[in-house]
């Protein structure tokens, strides 16, 4: 499908995605701002259609809800750095906003610019969230981190939400050494694995 990791065009499943999340419940944070997170979705999504109970809903829907827990239990705990590697259109860094708490959404250039240009058009304040340009199969993400007013000191979430099945074991072998390289002690990291076809016996845990 276009729009795919690394393949110069806007993301259609970050897209499918977002459309899928407008039907979910999910929590927030009593200083976060879930109707920007809302009405940036709707813009992304437009007349785009998904079947609500379907299979993938429900895949997206459990994905979603484990990510959310994720973030909120780090917040709690004081973390104050959350990295989104392959971050699409994702809302949480608005919905889950809270003081002293910087975002660092990692993605590809042509889905970040049209994230940008949305927020702006429909004014949503960004000034937690950097922007960071990359493409994982050519970019060095701890030195594009590290020019992004990343503090490598500091306790970190680094989220992998559905990028992994997008790229190859050596890609990812190097994406995941680049966070560690930047990932100071007490850091934690949340993944996504797609194990579908994968015998029950070679299934990581």
């Amino acid at each position: 499908r276009r729009g795919q990791v690394g393949d110069g065009t806007v993301s259609a499943t970050a897209r499918a995605v977002t459309a899928y999340r407008l039907n979910f419940e999910r929590p927030t944070f009593s200083t976060g701002d879930p109707t920007s997170d809302d009405r940036l979705a709707r813009d992304v999504v437009g007349s785009e259609k998904v079947r609500p109970g379907s299979r993938m809903s429900i895949y997206v829907a459990a994905r979603t809800a484990f990510f959310d827990r994720a973030v909120v239990s780090s917040l709690k705990r004081g973390i104050s750095q959350v990295v989104i590697a392959g971050a699409g259109y994702d809302g949480q860094a608005l919905r889950f906003a809270k003081p002293g708490v910087h975002w660092f959404e990692v993605d590809q250039l042509a889905t970040q610019t049209d994230k940008r240009e949305r927020l702006r058009r429909l004014g949503i304040a960004t000034t937690k969230i950097h922007f960071v340009f990359a493409d994982f199969r050519r970019d060095d993400v701890s030195k594009a981190l590290a020019e992004s007013d990343f503090v490598s000191t500091a306790p970190t979430l680094f989220i992998c939400e559905g990028v992994v099945v997008y790229l190859e074991k050596l890609v990812l072998d190097s994406l995941l050494q680049q966070l560690r390289s930047v990932a100071a002690r007490g850091s934690e990291l949340a993944i996504s694995c797609s194990i579908e076809g994968v015998p029950s016996s070679r299934r990581r845990k």
